[in-house]
């Protein structure tokens, strides 16, 4: 069984569709792959999906603060509303 990590139990919250693929990733970089998969795919669609496009966008600005990259509460605001 695959361990839980913050990076998986936060993508499984955010983009429910995609646990499987966070559960079974090796490694975040490689779930980035399905991420994007989704992100196109959501785009593609009509109508757009946007409760996936937004949670999308709220997991990466996670994944920055995650990272160090900004600062907690300044960057991890969802680019839209989630529903």
């Amino acid at each position: 069984m695959t361990a839980t990590t913050p990076w998986r139990e936060e993508a499984a919250r955010l983009l429910p569709e995609l646990a499987e693929n966070a559960r079974d990733a090796e490694t975040p970089y490689l779930l980035w792959f399905d991420i994007r998969r989704a992100f196109e795919d959501a785009y593609g669609q009509q109508p757009r999906n946007e409760s996936l496009i937004g949670r999308v966008y709220h997991y990466s600005a996670w994944w920055d603060v995650f990272q160090g990259r900004a600062a907690v509460g300044q960057e991890c605001r969802p680019a839209a509303t989630v529903r």
